[in-house]
This record gives C-alpha cells, structure tokens and sequence, in this order.
C-alpha cells in the first residue's frame, strides 16, 4: 500500500468521470503500479510476479483497500466503505 499512495502522490492523476471515484480523486494506471513493483522485485521472481500481483489486487479489493476500474486504481477515501456502497440488508 505505501508503494501505491507514494505513487499516487508522486504521479497520480484525476480519476476520470464515469470510474465510480470521487469528483477530484486521483490515482494511478494499474500497470504504471505493477511495474514499480516488480522493478523492486516485491512480487518474486519474474515468472512469479503477474501471478503474485493479480493476487495482491484482488485481496486488497476484497478488503476493500482499493478500488480498480481498468486501467485505474486508487486509494478510496472510505476504505470500508470502497466506492460502491454495499446495500443495506
């Protein structure tokens, strides 16, 4: 996560309407993300790291940690809530 928010301060950009962000959000292209990561070799070995990055995505969407609209991602403000709120049951 602090590979993420680190880029998206350093180079992030508004999310663009129609994504389900925030008017004024920013973030990052998925794949400027992955390959920051896989530079510093954090996802393993080269034949690992699509695998182990896929991985990471999906269980910190799960956890609602971020938030992924092809070919963005972004932090949301409400990470419990994430950006499409859960209806109430």
């Amino acid at each position: 996560m602090i590979k993420l928010i680190t880029l998206i301060n350093d180079e992030g950009a508004e999310i663009p309407a129609g994504c389900g962000a925030p008017a004024g959000m920013r973030g990052i292209r998925i794949d400027r993300w992955f390959e920051r990561l896989s530079r510093g070799r954090i996802l393993g070995d080269r034949g690992q790291s699509e695998g182990n990055f896929k991985k990471l995505v999906t269980a910190l969407e799960a956890k609602r940690q971020i938030e992924v609209f092809e070919p963005w991602v972004w932090v949301p403000l409400d990470p419990k809530a994430g950006a499409y709120p859960m209806p109430n049951r």
